[in-house]
């Protein structure tokens, strides 16, 4: 912060506008608080860089009858006491008029000084802020509020302001745009799964064109189904063998109900109808059905596949607890391919999910990437360098 691009001077927070800190009018008083009309800011109410509602709202009669101000519209908010400053400096302005709580403090900017400026590099040098204000020896995580106003500013001319903060908010325009496309891609690759699962299993995506002649079948007549045991929570965690309930994997176990790779359905509760194919030796309790007995026509992950393609939480029994049981699954229905069809695609599924794993890799590495791109949009431009210099501005 020393070495100021030309033009621009360093100042302090407390000289850049009026500071005003806020309060609580008496809550024995209704009169204050019923059918409110002006919005009483505090800490849970700043997640929004613009602020103009509030949780709660006071009347006019509190506002001339406590020491509770007004806070004019155009005015910087800042949380100066609250949990949420052990990681943040949240930092609002407000589009309205409207009050605070003593949590916050707002700053009403001189004329000269961009309350959006004013904002930006606020939350530019959070960080910096939380270190040099932080107050110590208290139980409530706070600031220093003569601290705050001591804490240097970069202050530029104010159409040098306007400039930056109409670069800035073109920036985040794009950083706004990036977000949604990577979730709009997310949901894309989910959909493209789920078309994908459905597709293969149904015969649509088969490697051959005898996919209209795979014979359809009912469930029972593939698979011979048994429920699960108890299995005491104490004794779940004890083992290197995998317990399965409805929800999956829950804990490990030294003995195993069943010793190959099955399927595992779960019964009762929320849920019921989740499909799970075990990896080898494993305990199903109670909670969950099991393929005791799989017909050696249909590949065990074909027939996850199916099953998981079944809908079978729809299917599901029970008007107060949603239960799916031995019955509910014998009457499933399901297309046959042969044995090498279906291993073929097995291979296409895992390529294509591989595929897809791999996308979701790389979008949450750029998504990883975004606040770090604002935060250098933001040092930028408080070093002067996010825009050019007057001078060499293009008209």
């Amino acid at each position: 912060m020393n070495d100021l691009p030309r033009g621009w001077t360093q100042t302090t927070l407390g000289s850049l506008g009026r500071w005003r800190g806020g309060g609580t009018p008496s809550k024995a008083r209704a009169d204050y608080w019923r059918d409110g009309v002006i919005p009483w800011v505090s800490p849970k109410d700043m997640k929004s860089p613009l602020i103009d509602a509030a949780q709660d709202y006071i009347t006019l009669a509190a506002l001339q009858s406590s020491a509770t101000p007004l806070i004019p519209k155009g005015s910087v908010l800042v949380v100066t006491r609250s949990g949420v400053l052990r990681h943040s400096f949240p930092v609002a302005i407000a589009t309205r008029d409207v009050a605070i709580n003593q949590d916050i403090k707002a700053v009403t900017p001189f004329t000269g000084i961009d309350a959006r400026f004013l904002a930006a590099q606020l939350r530019a040098r959070a960080a910096a802020i939380l270190s040099f204000c932080a107050k110590s020896g208290t139980t409530v995580d706070s600031l220093d509020f003569d601290r705050l106003k001591r804490f240097p500013f970069s202050l530029c001319p104010l159409l040098e302001q306007h400039r930056i903060v109409a670069k800035l908010d073109c920036l985040a325009a794009h950083m706004a745009r990036a977000r949604e496309e990577i979730a709009r891609s997310n949901r894309l690759a989910d959909q493209y799964r789920q078309i994908i699962m459905a597709a293969a299993v149904g015969g649509e995506a088969a490697p051959t064109a005898h996919a209209r002649h795979w014979p359809r079948l009912q469930a029972r007549e593939l698979f011979s189904w048994a429920s699960g045991k108890f299995l005491p929570r104490s004794r779940q965690g004890a083992g290197d063998v995998p317990v399965y309930g409805g929800n999956g994997i829950t804990g490990s176990h030294t003995h195993s109900l069943i010793d190959r790779p099955t399927i595992v359905v779960g019964r009762v509760g929320a849920h019921c109808g989740n499909v799970h194919l075990t990896a080898g030796p494993a305990w199903v309790t109670d909670n969950a059905i099991y393929a005791r007995d799989i017909d050696p026509r249909i590949e065990p992950r074909f027939a996850w596949l199916v099953l998981r393609q079944s809908n079978l939480n729809a299917q599901s029994g029970g008007t107060g607890q949603p239960y799916v049981n031995q019955g509910v699954l014998n009457k499933v229905l399901l297309r046959l391919p042969p044995l090498a069809e279906q291993l073929e695609i097995i291979e296409r599924i895992q390529a294509a999910s591989l595929w897809l794993d791999r996308l979701g890799v790389e979008q949450s590495a750029v998504r990883r990437l975004l606040p770090a791109f604002d935060q250098a949009a933001l040092a930028k431009a408080f070093r002067g360098e996010l825009v050019p210099p007057p001078e060499v501005d293009c008209p």
